[in-house]
């Protein structure tokens, strides 16, 4: 029997985790619940934590899965270190929706890619990951599925009670940074704004609730200061244990096909948002290059209306 385990940075922790996590059980045919590498102590059905630096021998893992979203270097290298001993040891790897972010995608190879020439398939969320596993001259065959938790049911639990006509969805990092971009931009907003001043607002928060990532709060601020007279609806996702609890991907499916425009910097929320036919403003964050990988990726699906906003150039 073929016991699997899975590699991914802070496993679940946000929605865009989860969507990109979940689904993979169902997908490889797993026969026994997936093994995760992580510190937390419980995991959803069809996963079993297991410490970070597991026995690989010992729980008989025969079949690595690299998956999700790295953004940090050192873990990355963590992560590499892990694959390898259970290539070593026998086991299988590939990867599966993986996507490369900040400075887990410098073009410096990071320590131990090697591991990933073993790899049966590496399969990437976007073009930026792709492009960067070539810089970085990895041998495995590569495929690209463009955001593939976009697609799905979609579960209508939380529209109930929503009021009729358009709404606008935002998704907006709380992020200092994030803040000063769209303050710059303030013209081009309003203008794009323009026939949206009487919508009602749909939060469609996807981070974990935590400090300057806390994209409800992100959002609100954006609310405030653009849109000062538009109710806020679904205020119950201003707590963030209701959020983790109530916001699956399927529910933000169907938050986001709800909306008559959204304004993100969210890749999960702009891929979602744009399958379901809905104009996207995506607002770019510095270096943060997740929306602009997602709608280059996306680009031919984007509806028209859709647009990048990048913060102003230094004098």
């Amino acid at each position: 029997m073929t016991q699997t385990l899975l590699i991914a940075e802070r496993p679940f922790r946000e929605l865009r985790s989860r969507a990109i996590l979940l689904p993979l059980p169902k997908a490889i045919g797993a026969d026994r619940p997936v093994l995760v590498a992580t510190q937390a102590i419980r995991t959803p059905p069809a996963f079993t934590p297991v410490p970070p630096k597991p026995d690989v021998v010992a729980l008989g893992v025969t079949r690595v899965i690299l998956a999700g979203v790295f953004e940090d270097r050192p873990t990355l290298n963590r992560a590499l270190a892990l694959a390898a001993r259970a290539v070593a040891a026998g086991a299988t790897l590939e990867a599966r929706g993986l996507t490369l972010e900040r400075s887990a995608a410098r073009r410096d190879p990071p320590r131990g890619v090697e591991v990933l020439d073993h790899a049966t398939v590496i399969e990437a969320r976007d073009h930026h990951t792709a492009n960067t596993l070539l810089v970085w001259r990895v041998a495995a065959p590569l495929r690209v599925n463009f955001y593939a938790e976009r697609e799905g049911p979609a579960d209508p639990a939380l529209l109930e009670g929503l009021p009729p006509g358009p709404l606008l969805g935002l998704s907006l990092l709380g992020a200092p940074e994030m803040r000063a971009t769209w303050r710059a931009r303030l013209p081009e907003l309003a203008a794009w704004l323009a026939p949206m001043r009487d919508w009602p607002i749909l939060p469609l928060p996807a981070n974990a609730a935590e400090g300057e990532g806390d994209d409800y709060a992100g959002s609100i601020a954006f609310a405030q200061a653009l849109l000062p007279n538009s109710p806020i609806l679904l205020p119950q996702l201003a707590d963030p244990v209701e959020r983790r609890r109530q916001l699956t991907a399927g529910r933000m499916r169907a938050l986001a096909g709800r909306c008559g425009a959204v304004i993100t910097n969210q890749d999960l929320v702009a891929a979602i948002a744009a399958t379901a036919g809905v104009p996207v403003a995506g607002m770019v964050l510095g270096r943060d290059r997740r929306i602009v990988a997602c709608m280059t990726t996306l680009a031919n699906q984007m509806v028209p209306g859709s647009l990048l906003i990048y913060p102003p150039h230094p004098v």
